[in-house]
């Protein structure tokens, strides 16, 4: 069975998508493929906030590829992401404030080490990524769309597995420093404390 959409993404980018369903695989095996034209990025805010802690500051999108085949466990295929001028912003859950909330120096890091603001990028070439996602059980067919859509937008703009633990180490480090220059000045103020103390029992 063969199914042609076309629509709108939340009512701006205009999305073309192709799904073919295998009625008689028992792994319930489909393939879908499709193109999301030009739009501002920040629409997707309504998906990678929930989905991903990613908050889209600014961005501007030329054109989001895809290409997938699919069954009851998970994804596999392309996604090519043209876009530009990209700016983000990593988010966590606030529990007293219930809401979601900006991870400032995490959101800086990311921007300076991870984010790719383009692609193509300074050499013309557009960067194609691979996912491979395994659908959790229990979890819906529209989900398995989304979060393997959502997953070649992250590793098209940088956000993988190994840049995200570079980005952890870099904070290690950087706490590292601040407890160590903490100590330091603690001793200094000790020692402050103490040569006054000594001053005054001599008096």
């Amino acid at each position: 069975m063969e199914v042609n959409l076309n629509t709108y993404l939340f009512g701006q980018g205009k999305l073309d998508v192709n799904f073919k369903f295998n009625l008689t695989a028992k792994d319930g095996e489909f393939s879908y493929n499709g193109v999301l034209h030009n739009f501002n990025a920040r629409v997707l805010n309504q998906i990678t906030k929930p989905l991903g802690l990613v908050r889209i500051n600014r961005g501007n999108v030329d054109q989001l590829k895809f290409n997938f085949k699919a069954n009851d466990s998970g994804a596999k295929g392309t996604v090519a992401f043209s876009y530009y001028d990209l700016s983000v912003a990593l988010m966590k859950n606030d529990p007293e404030k219930d809401h979601l909330v900006t991870r400032g120096f995490l959101s800086f890091l990311a921007n300076a080490l991870i984010i790719k603001s383009e692609n193509p990028g300074a050499n013309g070439k557009l960067v194609a990524v691979a996912v491979n996602y395994s659908r959790p059980s229990n979890t819906s067919f529209f989900n398995l769309i989304w979060r393997s859509l959502f997953t070649g937008i992250k590793y098209s703009i940088g956000i993988t597995e190994e840049k995200q633990k570079e980005v952890q180490e870099h904070i290690a480090r950087f706490k590292a420093m601040r407890a160590s220059h903490n100590l330091r000045v603690q001793k200094r103020l000790e020692r402050r404390l103490q040569r006054e103390r000594e001053q005054n029992e001599k008096r």
